[in-house]
């Protein structure tokens, strides 16, 4: 049996395990999305699927899959201009967006920076959830300026 409450403007989900009372955070103030949570966790603990709700998956995980997939299904031009936007905005986070020769990864590095310009911060998070839009709007910033 799973329930929401209300903590602190923000929606959770209360649910047992076992004897065990345990709440999981929907971090979010709308009703109306905290619903539609509560109804995906029932129908996935239901069907013994894994949680649907927010968890703390590293980057370099995602960001992995996610190249490994690409090179899968595009073309290797399509792929390289990808990833190569992909390390422009979180660095080179996992081992497929690191340089694959030394040699462009170090003309790269030493790129000359036009002047008045800050050189393009990446974003340095672990995790999806702790990008928070400042962080997104200063790489942004950095990016138009």
């Amino acid at each position: 049996m799973a329930f929401l409450i209300l903590r602190n403007g923000n929606y959770s989900i209360q649910y047992s395990v076992g004897k065990r009372s345990k709440r999981k955070s929907l971090r979010t103030k709308s009703k109306q999305v905290a619903k539609e949570m509560l109804r995906q966790f029932k129908s996935s603990e239901y069907q013994g699927l894994g949680s649907p709700l927010p968890t703390k998956t590293h980057i370099s995980e995602v960001v992995g899959a996610y190249v490994r997939k690409m090179r899968a299904t595009k073309t290797e031009r399509s792929v390289k201009s990808d990833i190569q936007h992909l390390r422009a905005i979180f660095g080179e986070c996992c081992e497929e967006l690191e340089y694959s020769q030394y040699r462009i990864g170090a003309r790269y590095d030493k790129r000359p920076v036009k002047e008045g310009r800050q050189p393009v911060q990446v974003i340095e998070k672990l995790c999806f959830e702790a990008i928070t839009t400042q962080d997104i709007a200063d790489f942004i910033t950095g990016m138009v300026d």
